[in-house]
C-alpha cells in the first residue's frame, strides 16, 4: 500500500497543512535524504499526536498498523544509506 511507504510520506508533507508551529519548521522542503528522512519522522509524530483525537477503535488500529509500516521503511531506507 502507497500510503504505508516514505516515498508517498515524503511526497504529501509538504502540500499537508501543519498547525503546530514547531513541526511545521521540522517539515520544509530539504533536499538530503537524511534531512527528508528525519521530515518524514516528524510529521508522523504530528499525524500520531493527531490521532489520539480518533475514536474509533477501528481506525485506530489502522493509523498504528499505517504508521509502523512508515517508520520501518523509514528504518529501512536508513540501513541502506
Amino acid at each position: 500500500m502507497l500510503s504505508r511507504r516514505f516515498q508517498y510520506i515524503d511526497a504529501i508533507i509538504i502540500d499537508t497543512p501543519v498547525l503546530d508551529e514547531q513541526v511545521r519548521r521540522e517539515t520544509q522542503d530539504v533536499r538530503r535524504i537524511q534531512e527528508r528522512l528525519s521530515r518524514c519522522e516528524a510529521f508522523i509524530g504530528y499525524l500520531n499526536g493527531c490521532s489520539t483525537y480518533i475514536q474509533d477503535s477501528v481506525s485506530q488500529r489502522i493509523w498504528a498498523d499505517s504508521r509502523q509500516a512508515i517508520l520501518d521503511d523509514v528504518s529501512y531506507i536508513k540501513t541502506r544509506l
